[in-house]
């Protein structure tokens, strides 16, 4: 429990860094979150200017079968967005507001094709794309995170060694 609230605590301090001082805007959320649902286990976390909500995204558990990304407010009430019964479970998020997306890295380390970038409609939760990166040639082999260029490119990171882009429509 407490590895979760330092995660998304740690989160929320990281989505404000960067932001240019004149467009801040105090978020009104407490210093450490606790999101109330026993089954969400936090691994990647994007600030979602449109919802004024964190996206979390969490593993498929026992008691939960499908990974998820929920928004959760203010009030720590998670509501999900996103679950896609095809992914283990979701690592790095990130908001590309300018094309109403949501980039996940999802994955799933016991899977032959372990890693892929799954691509969902900010609004709708559905999903766009599912691009498999395991076994690529780059070498991607445990694909953690992503960041999106300002062209839509999407750039994993590998702890492995490895760094890749992605097109927007998936190409690399």
């Amino acid at each position: 429990m407490r590895r979760r609230s330092f995660l998304i605590a740690a989160s929320l301090a990281v989505s404000s860094v960067g932001a240019a001082p004149a467009q801040a805007e105090p978020c009104g959320f407490p210093g450490v979150l606790r999101p109330g649902a026993a089954n969400l286990f936090p691994e990647g976390a994007a600030w979602d200017p449109s919802r004024r909500a964190l996206l979390v995204g969490s593993f498929a558990s026992p008691t939960s079968p499908v990974p998820t990304i929920s928004a959760v407010g203010r009030d720590g009430e998670p509501w999900t967005i996103v679950s896609d019964p095809e992914v283990r479970g979701f690592f790095g998020l990130e908001v590309d507001e300018r094309r109403a997306r949501i980039v996940a890295v999802a994955g799933n380390p016991a899977a032959a094709e372990r890693f892929g970038l799954a691509v969902y409609d900010l609004h709708t939760g559905e999903r766009e794309q599912l691009i498999t990166l395991s076994g690529e040639p780059t070498g991607a082999q445990s694909v953690n995170d992503v960041a999106i260029g300002p062209d839509g490119t999407a750039f994993v990171t590998d702890p492995l060694g490895a760094a890749k882009g992605t097109s927007a429509d998936g190409t690399t």
